[in-house]
């Protein structure tokens, strides 16, 4: 086995379990907004009671299910992408047009770490909290960091997977229509 094939397995172990981390989170934040959005329907229609918490729980559970999510997403090539163009290269041109597209997308996760941990000290540094939770601002907020994280490793992964299929050392876990490998 080569070294790039050996640093894209010993990475993909490490970015497969953070990934799967991040979607069991997210998926309990998606739980926890469903029911925290059924809750608040039947409260306020059939018991007139409306509640202060379900919508900025609500709004603090999506940004976690959206940034935790995302490394996992762009590991299983789930993203939105322009298929219209790509679905018509070949799987070596698509390999060898990623190969350049992934480091931009890594710059730009990079951006939203470095900038998303900006905007969490700022929040920190004001003590600034949650209207109606009174949860410090800076947790909401450290979703966009960690999302820039996330998605930043995986940049790096998908980029060795593809290196290694594109020098015949591996798969480069393309996906079909469906998303399945």
């Amino acid at each position: 086995m080569g070294a790039i094939a050996a640093i894209g397995g010993l990475l993909g172990l490490v970015v497969r379990g953070i990934n799967r981390a991040g979607l069991v989170i997210a998926g309990a934040a998606m739980v926890f907004m469903t029911l925290g959005i059924t809750f608040e329907v039947i409260a306020r229609y059939f018991f007139r009671s409306p509640t202060q918490w379900a919508f900025e729980g609500s709004e603090i559970a999506l940004t976690v299910a959206v940034f935790l999510a995302a490394g996992y997403v762009l590991e299983k090539e789930r993203h939105v992408r322009m298929d219209l163009f790509t679905g018509r290269l070949s799987e070596k041109r698509r390999n060898y047009l990623f190969l350049a597209v992934y480091p931009l997308g890594l710059v730009f996760s990079s951006m939203l770490l470095i900038k998303g941990y900006s905007g969490v000290k700022w929040s920190m540094d004001l003590g600034a909290g949650t209207p109606i939770l009174n949860l410090p601002e800076a947790f909401p907020q450290a979703m966009v960091p960690i999302g820039g994280l996330l998605l930043s490793i995986t940049f790096i992964y998908r980029w060795f997977q593809l290196l290694a299929a594109v020098r015949g050392h591996g798969d480069a876990g393309q996906t079909t229509d469906m998303g399945q490998h």
